[in-house]
Parts: structure tokens; C-alpha cells; sequence
């Protein structure tokens, strides 16, 4: 799923905030009479599908497509504390720039 422009949005009954219930999800809506259930195979062959890869290899690592909130770069960091990037692989968490200036002494590589 695409997280640009015109795209529908997913809500992730339990997970999602806007949908903590099936009720929520669909604001007030009755819910579709048939689930759509994804299954690892799926995931697997439409990744296959849109990528190039032709090994294993990561090449570049990106949270927030298309913005992290300042909650969303916080979790990242522990996710990452005391631990290393592989020395070819780059890490980018992209946020606006309101939400970059907003916490003091966080280093950038980017102005």
C-alpha cells in the first residue's frame, strides 16, 4: 500500500488509534461481509513484485514516509539504541522540519 497522495488508508482494528474497535474502524458503518485475510506468502510475492533486489543485501533503511512525529522518532531511537548500522547501509527518518527543531542537542547530518 501506498502511503502517498491519493491512497486509501488502512485502519488496523486494535492498532491503528482511529480504530480501536471494528465499529470505530468504520465509523459507524456496517463492516464488509467477508475478510480479506493476508497471508506470509502474499507478502513475500508482492515484495518480490516491486523490487529490484536481485540479493539480500539493504541498501538504505527509511521511517516516515512520508514525516515522523517527534513519538514516532523517539521510538526509533530506542529501537536503535546501542546498536549499529551495517557500515553499507544507511538509516533515514524523515520529519518536518517544526518537528526537527523542536528538541534541542539532536544531532543531523542534513542542515
Amino acid at each position: 500500500m501506498t502511503v502517498t497522495g491519493a491512497a486509501g488508508l488502512a485502519h488496523l482494528v486494535g492498532i491503528t488509534p482511529e480504530a480501536p474497535t471494528l465499529e470505530a474502524a468504520f465509523g459507524g458503518q456496517p463492516a464488509p461481509d467477508h475478510a480479506v485475510v493476508v497471508t506470509e506468502k502474499e507478502i513475500r510475492d508482492a515484495y518480490r513484485e516491486i523490487s529490484s533486489a536481485t540479493d539480500e543485501k539493504v541498501d538504505l533503511v527509511i521511517f516516515g514516509c512520508p514525516q515522523c512525529s517527534i513519538q514516532e522518532i523517539e521510538k526509533v531511537a530506542h529501537l536503535v539504541e546501542g546498536k549499529k548500522v551495517h557500515a553499507e547501509t544507511e538509516l533515514w527518518v524523515c520529519t518536518p522540519i517544526g518537528a526537527k527543531n523542536s528538541r534541542k542537542g539532536w544531532a543531523s547530518s542534513t542542515p
